[in-house]
């Protein structure tokens, strides 16, 4: 859902639900066809919610991004929160790469910025396990700026009620959207 930045495309495809008619020009090379919705379709995942009993604290804050989608200033958004709230909040990182160290490094720095007992980093897990750990937390949050379409649809299937920043491009307006 970005423009190909390529002069020999003449149209993009895109949701009307998901791209501001208004600054097309600003994001895109090709000229924007909009259809009606998101202009993409989820992949819905084989689960049924079992809907767990959950502590009152600590409050388990989802991040279901996978790795390449941390950002430093989102992080630091992340922290923030974690600052102004008198509750025990816990981040519960689902999806990060258990290949080449990306795991370790990352689990690391995370415990290392958030604090060891406010941060719970799980490595990729089968789909079951990941739904599972889904709904062990009380809301979950989207990654910024290239937002988590698939892992957003995840959480709504659990019920999970679901924080995001809507930006202008459409990979960070389909949670909004959605």
């Amino acid at each position: 859902p970005v423009t190909s930045g390529k002069t020999k495309i003449d149209y993009f495809i895109g949701g009307k639900d998901v791209e501001p008619r208004d600054n097309s020009k600003q994001h895109f090379e090709e000229t924007l066809v909009l259809m009606p919705g998101l202009g993409v379709e989820p992949i819905r995942p084989d689960y049924t919610p079992t809907f767990p009993m959950l502590s009152e604290e600590p409050i388990e804050i989802g991040l279901s991004w996978g790795e390449m989608k941390f950002t430093y200033p989102h992080l630091e958004r992340l922290k923030a929160i974690q600052q102004a709230t008198n509750k025990r909040i816990r981040y519960c990182v689902l999806g990060i790469s258990p290949t080449r160290f990306t795991y370790l490094t990352a689990k690391r720095d995370l415990e290392d910025f958030f604090g060891k007992e406010q941060v719970h980093v799980l490595p990729t897990l089968d789909n079951d396990d990941y739904m599972r750990a889904l709904e062990k937390c009380h809301l979950l949050l989207d990654s910024y700026p290239f937002g988590s379409y698939n892992r957003v649809v995840d959480g709504l299937l659990c019920k999970k009620p679901l924080i995001t920043l809507e930006g202008e491009k459409s990979y960070q307006r389909f949670a909004a959207a959605l």
